[in-house]
């Protein structure tokens, strides 16, 4: 990545809108304290919040390699040459640290940082709460339906504008 002051060209889905990619300029901008934009896969600084792993599969090995931070998989992809096409320093969950082929690796996801964008903590109203792809959400019960072409954060409670 460039100095401090660069944006972070961060890849995220942007095809179709879902909460998980779309919480991920605001969750890396939280955390690395930096501007952050939009950067195609094969150019961009960052891979982080979403199953966007498999787009991995356009980058060409180049010397800055595009990090990977807890991103997981929707599809798979031959990983092979993984190591000459990104730096991988955490993944998702454990399928993905398996997939990936790497045991040494911090685990979790960049979304657990979204609560922070929050101004307050919001009331809970179910035991439960899941967020589901949007490809597998019309195999789940409906409860309260989350509008996935806006904001998650405006959805939720808004602490920081990133947008």
């Amino acid at each position: 990545m460039n100095s401090n002051s660069d944006p972070v060209k961060l890849f995220w889905w942007r095809e179709k809108p879902n909460f998980g990619d779309a919480l991920s300029q605001g969750v890396v901008a939280h955390v690395l304290r930096r501007p952050v934009e939009w950067g195609d896969a094969k150019s961009c600084d960052l891979f982080a919040v979403g199953s966007i792993l498999h787009r991995l599969d356009t980058v060409v090995a180049r010397e800055d390699r595009p990090v990977v931070w807890g991103s997981g998989f929707m599809k798979g992809m031959d990983t092979s040459d993984l190591e000459t096409r990104a730096d991988v320093v955490a993944a998702r969950g454990p399928l993905t640290q398996s997939f990936l082929g790497i045991r040494k690796i911090p685990l979790g996801d960049p979304g657990l940082f979204a609560s922070d964008l929050l101004e307050a903590p919001v009331p809970r109203r179910w035991r439960l709460g899941v967020i589901p792809h949007y490809s597998q959400a019309r195999y789940l019960p409906k409860r309260a339906e989350i509008d996935r072409r806006t904001s998650p954060i405006s959805t939720c409670g808004r602490r920081n504008s990133w947008a």
